[in-house]
């Protein structure tokens, strides 16, 4: 199951009742109350972006896809070295994405 699936699923099952629990706080959050909170929400792959905008068509403009023109690569079952990898291309492009943003060094 891809996250559009999950997300799309949870949605479903859960609808507004809490997604996560805050660690600092110990609340639980729904996916539209830690959405209100950030200030970005940036997604590996399209499906990704447009799952997120279909569930919370209010946060569509501060939802962004971390590589402008392809999806980032799925690291699951691809071993330890495609996962450095992957974490190399999402540090390296989210700074890429603030910059853009002209939120460089944030």
């Amino acid at each position: 199951m891809n996250l559009a699936d999950l997300l799309t699923a949870s949605a479903a099952k859960y609808g507004s009742r809490p997604a996560v629990t805050d660690v600092r706080s110990g609340r639980s959050l729904s996916y539209a109350e830690l959405a209100s909170e950030a200030e970005l929400i940036f997604c590996m792959t399209k499906a990704h972006r447009q799952a997120v905008i279909e569930m919370l068509p209010q946060f569509a403009g501060k939802t962004y896809c971390l590589h402008a023109e392809t999806d980032v690569d799925d690291p699951i079952g691809k071993g330890m070295t495609a996962y450095v990898e992957c974490a190399k291309q999402i540090q390296s492009l989210v700074r890429l994405r603030l910059s853009e943003l002209g939120l460089a060094g944030a």
